[in-house]
């Protein structure tokens, strides 16, 4: 929610009345405050202002058009994806007559279960556990950029049917032995794919609103938002 706080005078106003917005923005749970002085603001006034990210605003001077008034009447959003590219790099570790080590994993290379049944390619193994991963730090930090999306699995457990046994993981080794695969860690190259959403302004009962449609994935995405709360769908 957002609010404001008018004063009219002379004399400009100073600290004081900023640290007095902090304390009604506090009780008040606002989100954003603009102060409206028709005399502007001391020096000391600007810099507490600016510290608790408290819009300053004179009449008949140009309001700033990344803060949050300017901000308010043009609506910024875009959609992002992130697009698989090449798998990099695969390392896992085995284990063998109770020793462990870190062995490379070829993309290519199958893996087995213990009786020898082939059940997948490494490159596959990698799929299903980044299916179920969270890239949403990615997407956020790296719009439009070529990324290195690092998945790590510990422990995991393969199975051939929802709900169906656990399935120990074997990889084949150059001698023919097959060694246990307990976890595994993959580099994969991948982009974030960044789409603006064209945003139309409307009214509803008096409540005015910016709508927007695209596609997220497979996946067609509406968004419609005011000034108290965003709906995605």
């Amino acid at each position: 929610m957002r609010d404001g706080e008018v004063r009219h005078g002379r004399q400009k106003p100073d600290i004081t009345w900023v640290e007095q917005v902090v304390t009604n923005q506090a009780d008040l749970e606002l989100d954003q405050m603009v102060m409206v002085s028709s005399s502007g603001f001391t020096a000391g006034a600007v810099a507490k202002a600016c510290y608790y990210g408290i819009e300053l605003v004179t009449p008949e001077r140009p309001i700033p058009a990344d803060g949050p008034l300017g901000r308010l009447g043009q609506p910024h959003l875009e959609f992002r994806d992130l697009i698989r590219e090449r798998l990099i790099s695969v390392s896992g570790q085995v284990s063998r007559n109770g020793d462990s080590q870190v062995i490379p994993l070829p993309a290519g290379a199958a893996v087995f279960d213990a009786e020898g049944m082939v059940l997948c390619s490494v490159a596959e193994l990698v799929g299903i556990f980044l299916d179920g991963a969270d890239p949403r730090e990615v997407v956020a930090q790296a719009p439009g950029q070529s990324v290195e999306l690092r998945v790590r699995v510990s422990d995991f457990v393969l199975r051939r049917d929802e709900g169906g046994d656990p399935i120990e993981v074997f990889i084949g080794n150059r001698d023919g032995q097959r060694l246990r695969l307990t976890n595994f860690d993959a580099v994969l190259g991948a982009r974030v794919e960044t789409r603006p959403v064209l945003l139309a302004a409307a009214e509803l009962q008096g409540t005015a609103y910016a709508v927007g449609a695209g596609h997220v994935g497979d996946n067609r995405a509406l968004v419609i938002f005011s000034d108290e709360r965003t709906s995605f769908a």
